[in-house]
Formats: C-alpha cells, structure tokens, sequence
C-alpha cells in the first residue's frame, strides 16, 4: 500500500509546464529517491506535497486520503517535514530554540523549556546525532546544522521526511553517517523520500527510484539488493546523452614556476585557529583539488587567495592582485537572485562604468547561448533560474575576469547531472588554456575525476598531497583499478579526518 500517492498531479509557470500528469506512488517505511536534472520538475512536485505550492491539476493522497495542503503547517500538521537546500536557521539562536521555534511547549501560561529540551535531547540520542541542543547555531558546520533541520522534523513527530539535495554539503565521511541515520529513520517507521542527482547514492540507500524529465515521470525501478542499473537510470535522466569521462592531464611540475604560493599561513577568527601554518603551490594549465571535512579551513582558504581576508600571518604570492572565485553558496555569495543576467555578469566591473540595457541583453543573450543557460529570456530574473543554471551564469562572469588564478568551491552543488558534466568541461577548458585552478569539493567522485593532483587540508593545514601518479594507474586492469580507488578513499578519508595522526 502506499503512503502517498500522486495522481495526474500537473503545475504550470506561465507557458513553463513544470510538472506534466505525474502519476506515482511511495511505499511506507521505505527510502524512495527522486532524480533528474535541475528543472525536471522535482522540487516543483515535492513543495505540492510540502503544501508550498498547489498544483493546478490533479490529487495527493495520503494514507488512502486524498489531501489539499494550503500551507506547510497544514502538511506538517499531517506529519510531513522537509529538509530544503538552502537551511531556514536563525543563527543566534541555539539548536533548542530552532528546533521548537512556532511549536513551543506550555506548562500554565509558561514556556515548558525543561520538557522541550528532554525530548529534543531524547531524539538526538536516539539517532545518534552528536549535536548539543545548547550550541548556537553561529557556531556548527554545515553538516551539524542539516542536523538541526533534521531535529526539527522528529520533533514534530513527522512520518515522512522529504530530503532536498541532502549530501550535497556532506563530505565523503559525513555521507556514511547520513546514510546511517537515514537506514534508521525507515527502521522506525518512517517514509524517506530523497530528492538527488548523485547516482551511486542512488544504488546505496533507495528501495525504489523515480525518474522525472521534463516535467513527466519516464522511469522507475527497484533497487533490490543494490542491484539498480546506473547506466541505464543515467539515460533515463539525460535523455541518452553521452556521459563524459574527464580524465586529468599528465602534468609535471617540476620545472615550473607556481602562479599561486602560499607559505606559512595562518588566520585566527575569535580564540579559534582556522589556517595553522597553510604551505602550498599551485601551477599553470593544473587543477589543484582540496579534499577535506566542511569547516576545516577551505573557506578561509579562498578567502585568503581572492583577497576577502586580510588579516592572516605568512605569505601569499600571487600574480593578480586577487583570484576570481565561484563560491561555495552562489545565492548568498556569487550572485544578486533579484538582478536579471546581465545584471549579475557585470557585478564585478568597475563601479564606475554605466552599462546599458541593450549592453546587459546582449551579454546575457551571450552567455545563454554559450553556456546552455535554459531561460525564458535574457531580461529574467536570475532567482528564477534553477540552480545549475545560475551557477553557469557564476561561472561564465568569473572565467570573463580572465584573471589566471580561478577558484572553484563546490562548482556542482546542487546541479544536475547535464549541468555538471558541463561545469566540469568548462573547468578542464580553462585548465588546458593554462589556467591555475584551486579546486575545492566535498564531492570525493568530482575531485577524483578532475584533480591533477590533490590535497587534504585537516584542522587548517595540509596533511598531505597526491601528484598524479599516486592518483591514477591507467595501465591497471579494471577490478586493479576499483580496488586501488578503494584504498585511496580509505586513505584520504583518514587524512580528512585526523585518523592517520
């Protein structure tokens, strides 16, 4: 029987038809995955079920009942939770307060923050969270504050729990956890449904799998005992376009002179060292990778070599006076969601310059044309851009800088796969124009994929670097290959996390 069932549910955006007569169902008590790329309609089908949009036609049924939510709070009333992408924390308040925010306990006319607290801390120990409900949200990770969001579903005692994109702030390490936790949500009694694009993923955790392209549902399968056929789920997302295999370039650096050079460096933020000693080089026409856990000083890291921190110890040599970056949260950081596209490509020019309308529709006709931007028109707003389409306008405004030292932090967060493989093209585009690119990603597979060579930065140094040797054997027999990959994950995973001292 299922738990919920959509039936014939359509939902239109003026002449955009997001959702096309979708009909499918997910057991209870099982982990039921959602794929396909960024504007196939998944979000659009999980926030009808969220009660934060209405479909214009069609019905949900719940538990055999069909349903109409207005609102979240009518489908939270139902049991139903969601954790998004992008978190909906307050950050000065604590892990307690976010956690029961709009459904505070009472005793009398009083707050009943004693109970409050006993069941949030009940519900952390029960599937094992390690988070102190007393933390101020300010001061966790990324990792530790999707567990908030987490905390505020079981708190709300919700049976099905709606994942948007889950592991896409997670490292390797974190993601083995999460799936853990997620094994025992269903073990409980719960309905997970996870929204992702990353196939393997996929294969490891879902009991059943729906695929939506272009607004339509055109696949679904089993997933029993792993044994899911990723190549033909990979077709069924992307239409049968070809995957493309990157492979790194051979590249000695042994005669050449590093673009970017970091000695010694070190930054204190508060009574905390976020850099201890940071030393590394970075070569033309290479793709450096970081490896590391969230929080262990990548972001102080490109903050450094693009000159929005200034107040660190040692040396940085760099050819320009700062490096062109795509950051780690294009909504907050790499772009204005409010300003059309070529509002956004111009961000970064001299203040002093007027630009046209006529000048911005024709940069944005540009880049649309050549970065495969899928937009209504050059003049929309770039918040209504899926998210691996506003990440193609980042990318395409950083690489037109023309600066030689390019970062990219977290470049295919939260895309789909069409728009990743074309990221990750464009990346190795710049690096064989002789490019220097710092190259920084929770995404084991991507690193692995792109890197030249890689480093693991742990507790704000550098444990360790890779060159390419260690990292590739292209002269291996497949299962020698499969088996050496294993090994170096293990490895790096130690390093990541502190293991292997």
């Amino acid at each position: 029987m299922s738990k919920v069932e959509f039936k014939n549910i359509s939902k239109r955006f003026g002449s955009f038809l997001a959702n096309d007569d979708i009909s499918f169902g997910i057991s209870g008590n099982t982990v039921h995955c959602i794929v396909g790329e960024n504007g196939a309609g998944k979000s659009t089908l999980m926030n009808i079920l969220f009660g934060l949009m209405k479909p214009d036609s069609g019905e949900i049924i719940i538990a055999d009942k069909p349903v109409v939510f207005s609102s979240p709070h009518e489908a939270i009333t139902s049991k139903i939770g969601m954790v998004h992408q992008h978190f909906m924390l307050i950050d000065d308040f604590t892990v307690l307060e976010n956690v029961i925010l709009g459904d505070e306990p009472v005793k009398g006319l009083s707050l009943d923050l004693k109970a409050a607290k006993e069941k949030v801390d009940g519900l952390i120990s029960q599937y094992n969270l390690d988070i102190n409900s007393s933390e101020k949200v300010t001061d966790l990770s990324i990792s530790m504050q999707q567990k908030v969001e987490i905390l505020k579903l079981l708190y709300r005692d919700s049976e099905i729990l709606i994942f948007d994109e889950p592991t896409a702030v997670l490292s390797p390490v974190e993601v083995s956890s999460f799936f853990k936790m997620i094994t025992s949500f269903k073990e409980s009694g719960k309905t997970v449904i996870v929204i992702t694009h990353k196939l393997n993923e996929v294969r490891e955790i879902a009991d059943k799998v729906s695929v939506l392209r272009k607004g339509r549902l055109v696949y679904e399968a089993d997933n029993v005992s792993g044994n899911i056929d990723i190549n033909e789920l990979s077709k069924a997302i992307i239409g049968g376009a070809e995957l493309i295999k990157i492979r790194p370039k051979s590249n000695s650096n042994s005669m050449k002179k590093p673009l970017l050079r970091l000695v010694d460096v070190s930054l204190v933020r508060g009574k905390r060292k976020m850099l201890d000693g940071l030393s590394l080089e970075l070569f033309n026409g290479e793709i450096l990778g970081i490896a590391g856990v969230e929080g262990n000083g990548q972001s102080e890291l490109a903050d450094i070599v693009c000159g929005i921190e200034r107040e660190f110890t040692g040396t940085v040599e760099l050819p320009d006076e700062r490096a062109s970056i795509v950051p780690d949260d294009r909504l907050k950081k790499g772009m204005i969601k409010e300003f059309s596209i070529g509002e956004n490509l111009v961000l970064k020019k001299d203040g002093n310059s007027l630009h046209r309308m006529s000048t911005l529709r024709k940069a944005s006709e540009e880049v649309i044309a050549e970065y495969e931007v899928r937009a209504p028109g050059p003049d929309i707003k770039t918040g209504s851009l899926s998210g691996g389409n506003q990440q193609k306008v980042v990318i395409a405004r950083e690489i037109a800088s023309g600066r030689s030292v390019m970062i990219f932090s977290h470049p295919t967060r939260g895309v789909d796969i069409n728009a990743e493989m074309f990221i990750h093209s464009e990346i190795v585009k710049e690096r064989n124009k002789g490019k220097a690119i710092l190259l920084i990603s929770s995404d084991m597979e991507e690193l692995l994929s792109l890197s030249d060579r890689l480093s693991v930065i742990y507790k704000g140094k550098i444990e360790r670097t890779f060159d390419s040797n260690e990292l590739y054997a292209e002269s291996q027999m497949p299962e020698q290959q499969d088996h050496r990959k294993e090994m170096l994950i293990n490895e790096i995973g130690k390093l990541m996390t502190g293991v292997s001292n």
